[in-house]
């Protein structure tokens, strides 16, 4: 089912669909406390000129462009969706609730994004970011703390590899990254990882779609 790149209403109805071809991009000043707010989705390719270029999953076909969507924190208006933040040298986590039906948080650029599903049905999710004392990212501490989520998404699987390939250029790696998305359905959450490299600030790569 195609979904119309020029109506973000798409995200709410088929997110599959829409995440498939459309990337989006958190910018400006995000929520510092985690809750529900109200945020704005700006289609910047068409109104700012920004570029998305996607390869076809079939190798017999030329790339192809896709629109970038701006999505900003506003005080009135937009959509309600629950946003996670992140703070360096932090976990953040919290319950995803049911009064929202979009979850977002800060874009991934070498942290990690976790998720448990607990017996009740409830869902706790955490954005986690640890660094050693010369700077380097803490990959062991990262992973002892986030060790109770049974669904991660780490650094190198969004900045080391693109399905399943390894990336070993450590310019490129420096510049992918994720943006995670959950959405509310009538079966629950469904959270996806936008995996992008980011090539100038305004034009962008888009790697893959990740289904945790």
């Amino acid at each position: 089912m195609s979904v119309s790149q020029h109506d973000a209403g798409g995200l709410f109805t088929h997110p599959k669909e829409f995440l498939t071809a459309n990337l989006l991009c958190m910018r400006g000043s995000l929520p510092t406390v985690a809750g529900v707010h109200n945020f704005s989705f700006s289609n910047v390719t068409a109104e700012l000129g920004y570029t998305c270029s996607r390869k076809s999953k079939y190798f017999w076909k030329s790339d192809h462009s896709i629109n970038v969507w701006d999505i900003r924190h506003v005080a009135r208006g937009g959509s309600a969706a629950f946003h996670l933040p992140y703070e360096p040298g932090q976990m953040k986590r919290a319950i995803l609730p049911n009064e929202a039906m979009l979850m977002f948080t800060s874009e991934m650029t070498g942290c990690t994004f976790g998720m448990a599903t607990y017996r009740d049905g409830t869902i706790e999710i955490c954005h986690a970011n640890y660094q050693t004392k010369n700077g380097h990212l803490d990959t062991a501490r990262l992973s002892r703390e986030t060790a109770w989520c049974a669904k991660r998404l780490e650094d190198h699987r969004y900045r080391e590899t693109v399905r399943g390939r390894a990336v070993p250029n450590l310019a490129r790696q420096a510049r992918m990254g994720a943006t995670v998305i959950g959405v509310r359905s009538p079966r629950g959450w469904t959270v996806y990882a936008q995996q992008w490299e980011n090539l100038d600030g305004t034009n962008f790569k888009y790697l893959d779609l990740i289904e945790l």
